[in-house]
């Protein structure tokens, strides 16, 4: 199971200061997510250490590649970046719009506590009546897009269930109510199995001919 770290313990696991992990990490040299901007504007960074072990195992790589590897390696490398960026960038741009919804309904509801509201004031509460639904629009889709980042960077379902308990919490029901379900045994069902015939019993009877006695057999069904 992959294992997540914060700042510290990926420098330490790397064998680099805090100090020289934030220069790679500013021209995104060292692998790590940033995520969870509704927690802090700022969001929060992740190492994995897989990623780690196979970006220190890769410098060992580059030095046996030739130069046309070496570029290609690089161009892949910049593709990368950009496609991270861009994501990291999404995710930031829609928890600051709910941030600032936040706010605006927030100072909207304690505006429409006071007892005297001029009209003015009463036209502004009328004009963000539709922000409500936007927020709680918004809200499931950033969750979404938090819980999709994840799973594409560290890709280890029992390692993202432990670390973040809360953010997959109906994913970990969900899979506790299947173990459970399929751990209870089966109760086994007959319904296509003939039923047993009723024994039949003979009534043996004789009958005089003659000089000989013959043996009749008579079929009855036994109710």
């Amino acid at each position: 199971m992959d294992k997540i770290m914060n700042r510290e313990q990926a420098a330490k696991h790397i064998g680099m200061s805090p100090r020289n992990l934030n220069r790679l990490m500013v021209v995104r040299l060292v692998p790590f997510l940033k995520t969870f901007f509704r927690l802090n504007s700022q969001g929060r960074v992740f190492f994995s250490q897989k990623r780690l072990d196979e970006w220190m195992a890769k410098d060992e790589d580059l030095e046996a590649m030739t130069d046309l590897e070496k570029e290609a390696w690089k161009i892949e490398q910049n593709a990368n970046i950009v496609a991270e960026r861009s994501k990291e960038a999404d995710e930031e741009l829609l928890a600051l719009q709910i941030l600032k919804l936040s706010r605006t309904l927030r100072s909207c509801l304690d505006e429409g506590k006071e007892p005297n509201l001029s009209e003015e004031e009463r036209r502004k509460l009328e004009e963000h009546s539709g922000d409500f639904e936007e927020y709680f629009a918004l809200i499931p889709q950033l969750h979404e897009l938090e819980k999709k980042r994840l799973v594409e960077f560290f890709g280890d379902e029992t390692c993202l269930f432990r670390f973040f308990p809360k953010t997959f919490a109906t994913e970990i029901k969900a899979k506790d109510k299947a173990e459970a379900k399929a751990a209870k045994p089966r109760l086994e069902r007959y319904d296509n199995v003939p039923p047993t015939k009723k024994p039949i019993e003979k009534n043996i009877q004789v009958v005089q001919e003659g000089s000989q006695q013959t043996k009749i057999f008579i079929e009855e069904e036994k109710e």
